[in-house]
């Protein structure tokens, strides 16, 4: 087989683990490339036997079915009742949804929003999240910000309206008749986080500790507070 075939492939025939080239029969050396580039790509498709299980034994296709019948269960596990899951479903499935491959077979768009609520619901690691359905922790990682951000682009002309005169207007009245601040269209609300002490950062005396907190800013335009 003609050399510039494997050279038009991608392949350097000088850096493929073949220094020897120059003295082999072309023959041969197409068949030594034809092996390494059937190395290469079991390499690429190779899947881990747990993650092969995924339709079977996967958190989505074993648990959450069952969820799926008892209400109270369902709502507990994702924070969202069966009927509210499906409606969200409806709104997303169309940006979510991926397309199958001759390689291997997507992961469907139910599937893909469980991954989002259950991370949104529990705050799990990425790792964890990944272990319960069977999938990749890269996988994971894409999935959740993709589909949060369909999240909001759905739902946020719905929940989150800018609002108009007329909203305004009543939002300065509920603070005005409730908390008897006029003119007042929104409120700023903190909340103090412990954490852990970063490195380094010293101690006013030996054996003492200091507090950490991490300030979460939450602004609101509501009254009924």
């Amino acid at each position: 087989m003609p050399l510039r075939i494997w050279a038009g492939a991608g392949y350097d025939v000088t850096r493929q683990g073949f220094p020897f080239v120059r003295n082999m029969d072309s023959d041969v050396l197409a068949l030594c490339l034809l092996r390494r580039r059937r190395q290469l790509l079991q390499k690429r498709l190779w899947v881990h036997p747990i993650l092969r299980s995924r339709n079977e034994r996967g958190e989505f296709h074993s648990l959450i079915q069952e969820l799926h019948l008892d209400e109270d269960r369902h709502k507990e596990y994702f924070r969202l009742s069966t009927a509210e899951f499906d409606r969200l479903l409806t709104m997303v499935a169309p940006v979510i949804e991926k397309q199958d491959t001759t390689l291997r077979q997507a992961i469907g768009p139910a599937e893909r929003l469980a991954i989002c609520l259950r991370f949104l619901a529990t705050g799990d690691s990425y790792h964890t999240i990944s272990k319960r359905f069977r999938v990749g922790k890269s996988t994971v990682v894409g999935i959740v910000p993709s589909v949060a951000t369909a999240i909001w682009e759905r739902l946020v002309g719905e929940y989150m309206p800018v609002p108009q005169e007329s909203d305004w207007k009543e939002i300065a009245e509920g603070f005005s008749t409730k908390w008897a601040f006029p003119h007042c269209l929104g409120a700023i609300d903190g909340k103090h986080i412990t954490i852990k002490a970063p490195a380094d950062s010293g101690s006013p005396t030996r054996g003492s500790s200091l507090l950490f907190f991490w300030q979460w800013w939450m602004p609101t335009t509501s009254s009924e507070l």
